[in-house]
């Protein structure tokens, strides 16, 4: 009889211990998310989206195992979205235009973590800024539209809608442009006209920005006012 308990107690317990391990297994599964997931929960928080982000664009177009010389190895993602405007980060404050831009992002996953993330090979989502080697002439251009939105002349009664970048003129040194953007303002004059008396219809003005690694080094509006230093050219 005794025999027969320990037998019965080994077969039972043979039994028990796999399928108790099997839905430890089970539970660890559920509970740990995809790399693609993580990646996805990360960006629609992410400043970008999370600033205009069309929530029904985001699309997780690839992913990968990447293994590296040095554990751990990591999991590449790309994603794929729409924002309302132009631009990266959190743009409070920002004059934008309404203009609905497609980014792609590739994200890297490791150990559950995100540790790289970047906008259209331009901008450094986790750093909050430009990639410093990505000097491309669309970049510069960004950065003048950009800065000619925030600029006093453009934010005091600039209309977006009229911004259109007429000519690109790069220059005798490497990373560098002369942008011609034509822009209306509601009024005429020059900078900010706080307490001014507004008289007369709109005016067209022509800008040009001067983008050299994609910092603006030079505005000028019309041949006669600089817009950097907000002041009259001097008249030869």
């Amino acid at each position: 009889m005794r025999k027969l308990t320990i037998l019965t107690c080994m077969i039972l317990s043979m039994i028990i211990v796999p399928s108790s391990i099997y839905a430890l297994q089970n539970t660890k599964e559920a509970t740990e998310k995809s790399p693609e997931e993580i990646a996805f929960n990360w960006l629609i928080n992410a400043p970008t989206f999370k600033f205009d982000g069309i929530p029904g664009s985001v699309k997780v177009v690839d992913s990968w195992i990447a293994m590296t010389f040095a554990a751990p190895g990591f999991w590449g993602v790309e994603i794929e979205f729409d924002c309302k405007h132009a631009g990266y980060g959190d743009r409070t404050g920002q004059i934008l235009a309404q203009v609905i831009t497609h980014h792609r992002v590739i994200i890297h996953v490791t150990e559950g973590v995100v540790t790289l993330a970047q906008i259209d090979d331009q901008w450094d989502e986790i750093k909050q800024r430009q990639n410093n080697l990505c000097y491309t002439v669309e970049v510069a251009e960004q950065s003048a539209l950009t800065w000619l939105y925030n600029c006093p002349t453009f934010k005091f009664d600039g209309v977006p809608e009229t911004v259109e970048v007429k000519n690109t003129v790069p220059l005798g040194m490497p990373n560098a442009w002369d942008f011609y953007i034509e822009f209306t303002c509601n009024y005429p004059g020059y900078g900010d006209r706080t307490g001014n008396v507004m008289l007369g219809h709109s005016q067209v003005h022509t800008i040009k920005i001067t983008v050299i690694e994609s910092q603006v080094t030079s505005a000028i509006i019309d041949g006669m006012w600089d817009e950097v230093n907000q002041i009259m050219l001097t008249q030869n």
